[in-house]
């Protein structure tokens, strides 16, 4: 390893971490003790000791980071905040401008523009409520039984649990499998039925009333970028990129874009996000047709940047929850 003009270089190739937040709030104001939250002291934190080492590039200078960037020990680190969640401007944005930071906002614009609770916010609500998930996964059993979810899949209930109930970097193997189940697994229409249902039974509130809470409005979007920040795609619907058509994925980027640009983010279609970093091989052709020229995974790794073999409609991001790990080299 070499370090060169504030870059950190191993044989000509520029190690770039993008970091990954979701939530990002006070504890004191989460769903529940359940919900997954970043506590907003400890992202204040990270912003500081980010600073230390690392400058603050956002997504749309990313292909111009070369070997000819600031003559500095600091090397440069890409925020990212997926999901448009209210939490990014009400408590994050105003950590960015006092650390003079910047980030990019990768937006669902059916969540944000058409005021609609997507289908993974309900999963993380009904994960908050006051009910276990091994509850969860036998009302769930109980609706897939029901209405011949095995007809529809191929597979029994306990052929999925065994399939998708395992666990992972991020979630026990009962988590795991509710969300795989409820966001990617099942037909849509049982699917859709099953997460109506379950939010029927555990959930108190009307899905319309959680929807001003969680997300940003439409003015709110135009001010983050009007302080400098990068505003990307991140779909319409949230939908898994990987599953549809091509025709879908076109109808997914123009729709999401037209409403970004409505705000006039002409630079809009420059950086985007996969839902669930979710995508294939037409769906990087369909995204660069639309002008994009860098979009994110959820690939866990450090992005190499200025190699021969870049691939920069797949590069890999960092989870916040793994920023511990990140500060002491366990990502190089």
């Amino acid at each position: 390893m070499i370090v060169l003009k504030g870059l950190r270089v191993y044989l000509g190739v520029v190690r770039l971490p993008i970091l990954m937040y979701h939530y990002v709030r006070p504890l004191s104001q989460r769903l529940s003790a359940n919900h997954k939250v970043l506590d907003l002291k400890d992202f204040r934190r990270q912003l500081s000791d980010l600073s230390q080492e690392h400058y603050f590039v956002s997504g749309t200078s990313v292909r111009s980071l070369t070997f000819d960037s600031p003559t500095n020990s600091r090397r440069p680190v890409w925020l990212t905040f997926d999901d448009g969640y209210l939490d990014h401007f009400q408590f994050v944005l105003p950590e960015l401008l006092s650390h003079g930071a910047v980030g990019s906002f990768f937006i669902p614009t059916k969540a944000i523009f058409e005021r609609t609770l997507l289908d993974v916010n309900k999963v993380h609500i009904l994960l908050s409520a006051n009910i276990t998930a091994a509850q969860l996964i036998e009302h769930m059993r109980e609706m897939y039984e029901t209405n011949s979810g095995e007809v529809a899949t191929g597979s029994s209930f306990n052929e999925l649990r065994s399939t998708y109930g395992v666990a992972n970097s991020l979630n026990d193997p009962d988590t795991r499998f509710i969300k795989t189940m409820l966001q990617q697994a099942l037909p849509n229409e049982i699917r859709q039925l099953i997460i109506r249902k379950l939010f029927d039974e555990h959930i108190q509130r009307e899905e319309s009333a959680f929807v001003d809470e969680m997300y940003m409005t439409p003015d709110q979007v135009k001010q983050l970028h009007g302080y400098g920040m990068n505003i990307g795609s991140h779909g319409h619907e949230h939908s898994r990129f990987e599953y549809m058509s091509i025709e879908s994925q076109r109808n997914e980027m123009e729709i999401s874009l037209n409403y970004l640009r409505s705000l006039g983010i002409e630079d809009a279609s420059s950086v985007m996000c996969y839902p669930h970093g979710s995508f294939n091989r037409s769906a990087k052709r369909v995204v660069s047709e639309f002008g994009c020229e860098v979009a994110v995974s959820t690939k866990a790794a450090v992005a190499n940047l200025a190699s021969n073999d870049t691939d920069w409609l797949e590069l890999p991001r960092i989870d916040t929850k793994f920023f511990d790990k990140f500060m002491i080299g366990e990502f190089d």
